[in-house]
């Protein structure tokens, strides 16, 4: 598979969709199914992070209207997606869904590593147990 989704903590926190440099919306689509069961047998609130940092990934057309299905397809408890980003262009597509997305796109970001997005996935979860 072209995406691979794994948790990336072991307390079941965070999930981790990793994408590779060529991948179709069908494939993130069926992704986002197998990343839902994973998080009903989590124990709460959920981050994900979007590990776009393949140097040579390319988008499929059509990110804004298939990206806001992504994010309505988004289970429950999942609090903050954090997009990994290089690509100038993507980043911007990616900003540009966030402005147009009214509430969820509030929580969804975009960084160009996956330590600041580890970061940004645990601050906001940490807020939300407080």
């Amino acid at each position: 598979m072209t995406i691979e989704v794994v948790w990336d903590d072991e307390a079941h926190t965070v999930i981790r969709h990793i994408f590779s440099e060529r991948w179709t919306w069908e494939e993130f689509f069926a992704a986002i199914d197998e990343a839902q069961v994973m998080i009903d047998t989590a124990p709460g609130p959920i981050g994900v992070i979007i590990d776009g940092r393949a140097e040579t990934m390319q988008m499929p057309p059509n990110m804004l209207s298939n990206g806001r299905t992504v994010l309505s397809r988004a289970h429950p408890r999942t609090k903050i997606v954090v997009v990994v980003i290089r690509n100038p262009f993507i980043n911007v597509m990616v900003m540009t869904l966030s402005r147009i997305s009214g509430a969820r796109g509030r929580t969804l970001l975009s960084v160009d590593n996956i330590d600041e997005a580890r970061r940004l996935v645990h601050e906001h979860l940490a807020k939300i147990k407080e």
